[in-house]
């Protein structure tokens, strides 16, 4: 059970597509742009 909550985390952290997580990177990544 607590590797598949690592693997969730670690795909979360690898998928930034995803605002719900980091919004603000979205939002920085958007104003560079």
């Amino acid at each position: 059970m607590k590797a598949r909550h690592q693997a969730a985390a670690k795909a979360r952290e690898y998928e930034p597509s995803i605002p719900i997580e980091q919004p603000a990177e979205n939002n920085s990544y958007e104003k560079e742009g």
